[in-house]
């Protein structure tokens, strides 16, 4: 089984350090009055109160017969984001929290995996899922 630690390590610090400047990016992009709050975490752990916040779970999710066969590790990411409660534009805020996500780990330069894919998606949860290969 392949050591996850890397692989968390560097979910953290994208998460940290480059969705910042996803959220920018899009916030000049639509310059529509709309604009989307940085995130308050501080880690993956961070469970605090302040809002606009994520809450992280991840975990190995169940591999498939054909992945067990060839050595491949699914790892899921499910990001639950948590608006302040009179946030107008809800759904908008969404979608566009999203969008950054799945920037930060689309144009990510690393080699510790080769992609991701989208999971189900939820009106507040972002869900991602890496192939890890061992």
């Amino acid at each position: 089984m392949k050591n996850l630690e890397p692989i968390y390590n560097k979910i953290n610090e994208l998460l940290i350090e480059e969705l910042p400047r996803q959220i920018e990016k899009i916030n000049k992009a639509r310059n529509d009055g709309i604009i989307l709050e940085q995130f308050k975490n501080c880690s993956l752990e961070d469970n605090g109160e302040v809002l606009p916040r994520y809450e992280c779970i991840m975990h190995e999710s169940e591999a498939t017969q054909k992945d067990r066969i060839i050595e491949v590790t699914l790892l899921s990411l499910t990001l639950r984001i948590k608006l302040k409660p009179n946030t107008k534009h809800k759904m908008i805020h969404y979608f566009r929290y999203k969008e950054a996500i799945w920037h930060t780990f689309f144009d990510a330069e690393t080699d510790l995996w080769d992609g991701f894919f989208d999971g189900p998606i939820h009106k507040d949860m972002i869900k991602l899922i890496w192939r890890i290969e061992h």
